[in-house]
C-alpha cells in the first residue's frame, strides 16, 4: 500500500475519531445539563396548569358550602318541610326558589366555568328544586321550569353526597356529562340537613372543564403537546380528539 494511501485512511480514521468524541461530549453535556433543564421547565408548566384545575374545584367547594347556609336554601327547606302542616307555606316555598334560581344564573354569569348549579331534595325519588344551566361556557344561563326538574336519587354525586356529614363536600372524578354529551365536568357537592340532623338534599356544582381543557392545550410549548391522565389511565386531554 502506498504511502499517502496509509496517510489518507490515518487522516479519516483521526477525524472520525474525532468527530465521535465530540459527539460523546455533545451528548453527555445534554444529558446532564440541558435534558434537566428541560424537564425542570416541563414539571413546572405542569404544576401550573395543576393549579388552575384545583382552583376550579377550590372555588366550587366555596360556593356550595356558602350557598349552604343561605337565606334562599333555608326557606326552602323550612317551607317544604311545613308543606303537610301548614298549606300557605306553598307560595313561600315558591318564592324561595325563585329567589335562589336568580342567585344561581348570578353566580353562573360571574364564573364562566360553571355548567350546572341546583338544589335537590332527598325526597320524590331526589327530585330537583333548583336548576340553572347553560350550554355553553360564558353563554347566558337558564332558570329551569319545573316541568324540566328531574329526580337524581340514582345517580353517583347524589348517593355519595347525601350521606356525608355536614360541611363535608363531595368531589367527583371528571367524566362526561350525562344530560349534554360531550363536556368534561367535575361535580362539587355538599349535603344540606333539617334542622333535626336528617338530611333534606344536596347543593351541586357541574364545573364545566372545557376552558381549562382548552387553555391546557393551547399552552403547549412549540412543537410539543399536553396530556391529561386521571389516576384510571384514562386521558382527559389527548392530541387526537
Amino acid at each position: 500500500m502506498r504511502l499517502s494511501t496509509r496517510l489518507t485512511i490515518a487522516m479519516v480514521a483521526l477525524v472520525l475519531l474525532a468527530t465521535t468524541a465530540v459527539g460523546v461530549l455533545t451528548y453527555r453535556n445534554i444529558a446532564l445539563f440541558a435534558l434537566p433543564r428541560a424537564l425542570d421547565r416541563i414539571d413546572t408548566h405542569a404544576e401550573l396548569l395543576a393549579s388552575e384545575l384545583a382552583a376550579s374545584v377550590r372555588g366550587a367547594r366555596a360556593d356550595v358550602l356558602g350557598f349552604r347556609s343561605s337565606v334562599a336554601v333555608i326557606d326552602i327547606m323550612t317551607a317544604h318541610l311545613d308543606r303537610g302542616t301548614d298549606p300557605t307555606v306553598a307560595a313561600t316555598e315558591v318564592e324561595a326558589r325563585r329567589r335562589l334560581g336568580l342567585r344561581f344564573a348570578a353566580e353562573l354569569v360571574s364564573k364562566p366555568n360553571y355548567h350546572v348549579f341546583r338544589y335537590i331534595g332527598a325526597d320524590d325519588g331526589g327530585r330537583e328544586l333548583v336548576r340553572v344551566d347553560r350550554l355553553d361556557p360564558g353563554g347566558p344561563p337558564r332558570i329551569v321550569p319545573d316541568i324540566e326538574l328531574q329526580r337524581k336519587a340514582d345517580r353517583e354525586a347524589f348517593r355519595q353526597t347525601i350521606g356525608l356529614p355536614p360541611t363535608e363536600v363531595y368531589v367527583s372524578q371528571v367524566d362526561l356529562d350525562i344530560e349534554t354529551p360531550g363536556i368534561p365536568v367535575l361535580r362539587v357537592a355538599t349535603p344540606v340537613h333539617a334542622p333535626d340532623g336528617r338530611p333534606f338534599g344536596i347543593l351541586i356544582i357541574n364545573v364545566d372543564l372545557r376552558p381549562a381543557f382548552d387553555r391546557i392545550r393551547s399552552s403547549s410549548a412549540r412543537g410539543g403537546r399536553s396530556y391529561v391522565v386521571n389516576d384510571r389511565g384514562d386521558y382527559l386531554v389527548h392530541p387526537d380528539p
